[in-house]
């Protein structure tokens, strides 16, 4: 072959492969291979130590679930709830802060005509226990009478705050059904019996973070849900970046 059409076909091919790479990435389909399940394990801890400052990774004892292996399993989730709702007035009611990033990767996956709003409530107050005291930010619930209601937390944990918003909603407005969806839910006896119609994960007895889910407001930015080192959850100062 002559080597000015060797050239060019070269080219052609390499600029097809670059062209179907954007392609794939802008409709969503590629995010970051190295941390997808089928990546080597070294490769994914390589990325995560390039993307995230190492003093952050050294807080994670391990790693619990990954991206792409959460994205997969809010996919199905979405499925769920979709089937259940079609044809509804559904309002969601995701509850801040932990909830942000599962809450929009979560809707953006369920094709309804749907309402969204939002309560501030906080339990944990900076700790990595329940303190048994749940505050809300706002002084009134969102307008849900006669619709029905899709509350979207991040864990189910002492069962505390879900009880709580569940209470109030009921008490001061009049949704013709509500449900809660959570990410995590811990395999353990709760303080305030409740359950979640729809879980995303069942975790053990331990302190996570990442994916939305914090210790003193750091680590929600974590594309992961992973332990947090017990050093740290203990509040020793020097561990805490």
């Amino acid at each position: 072959m002559d080597c000015a059409v060797r050239e060019r076909s070269l080219t052609a091919a390499g600029n097809q492969v670059r062209s179907a790479g954007r392609r794939a990435l802008h409709a969503g389909r590629v995010r970051y291979p190295e941390l997808s399940p089928s990546g080597p394990i070294e490769k994914r801890a390589a990325f995560a130590r390039r993307r995230y400052k190492p003093r952050m990774l050294d807080d994670v004892e391990r790693i619990l679930f990954h991206e792409q292996t959460i994205l997969s399993r809010l996919d199905v989730l979405a499925r769920e709830i979709t089937e259940h709702y079609r044809g509804e007035e559904l309002t969601v009611i995701a509850v801040l802060n932990g909830s942000l990033i599962f809450a929009a990767d979560l809707m953006r996956r369920i094709p309804l005509r749907l309402k969204l709003d939002c309560l501030s409530v906080a339990s944990y107050h900076g700790g990595t226990e329940s303190t048994g005291v749940v505050t809300f930010d706002q002084t009134s619930v969102p307008d849900i009478d006669g619709r029905h209601v899709l509350i979207v937390d991040d864990i189910l944990d002492s069962g505390r705050t879900l009880h709580a918003i569940c209470g109030r909603l009921r008490r001061e407005a009049q949704p013709k059904s509500v449900r809660i969806c959570v990410l995590l839910r811990k395999l353990k006896e709760r303080a305030q019996e409740m359950e979640a119609d729809y879980v995303g994960f069942d975790i053990g007895d331990e302190f996570v973070i990442g994916y939305g889910l914090d210790y003193d407001e750091r680590y929600r930015n974590l594309p992961f849900v992973g332990v947090l080192r017990r050093e740290v959850a203990a509040g020793h100062a020097d561990c805490i970046p």
